[in-house]
């Protein structure tokens, strides 16, 4: 596998492609393609754009170099295999939309603004990393009420993909404000650490 075309629908009211929706089509992908879940994962997302995207995939050791900023990129391992997978965006843009309502998620939680965490009290009935974006959003929202623009998701990283069978009673802890625009929050279950979702402060100027 060298290059695949990913074709995505927008979210709710977005004109961007969603950060969750290409995790979840390039994992899915991947897991498929190289016949096992993934480890070390650390997704991050370079600039936000309205077009569709092409997948390139290359050994750690033979990543070439590009001329442009890649939209986002992922590392991970598989079976002892290093692999770097690059999203560029191509010509044409989403020619859908569908419903994303992430109050549903925010419902299904309690959340401590003076205590930095919220916690999924019941099953949520989108994916995992939709799930964890939706609670960290609504974490930031109640923790810095007077930023002027809006919190974005742009890395996730983690032992491994997918992360368990149930996210009932995750907890994320916002634990580290990188300056001003860029937070790091760890995300637990009973006790476990299973990664850390990062997020950044976006102008709405």
């Amino acid at each position: 596998m060298k290059n695949i075309d990913l074709t995505f629908c927008f979210k709710g009211a977005r004109q961007y492609i969603h950060g969750t929706d290409m995790l979840n089509q390039c994992t899915v992908l991947l897991r498929e393609k190289l016949g096992a879940g993934l480890e070390q994962l650390d997704f991050v997302i370079h600039r936000m754009t309205d077009r569709n995207l092409c997948l390139s995939l290359y050994p750690a050791e033979s990543v070439p170099d590009f001329d442009t900023l890649e939209v986002a990129d992922l590392k991970f391992a598989v079976a002892g295999e290093y692999w770097d997978a690059r999203l560029s965006d191509v010509d044409d843009g989403p020619d859908c939309r569908y419903p994303y309502d992430e109050d549903v998620v925010v419902h299904l939680c309690s959340l401590d603004a003076v205590g930095r965490q919220i916690v999924l009290q019941q099953e949520a009935p989108y994916s995992e990393i939709e799930t964890l974006v939706a609670m960290t959003k609504a974490l930031h929202q109640k923790v810095f009420p007077d930023l002027d623009g809006s919190w974005v998701f742009c890395r996730w990283s983690s032992p491994r993909w997918p992360l368990v069978d149930s996210l009932k009673r995750v907890s994320i802890q916002l634990t580290q404000a990188l300056g001003t625009r860029l937070t790091r929050s760890e995300v637990s279950l009973d006790g476990k650490v299973l990664g850390h979702i990062y997020f950044s402060a976006r102008s709405n100027k």
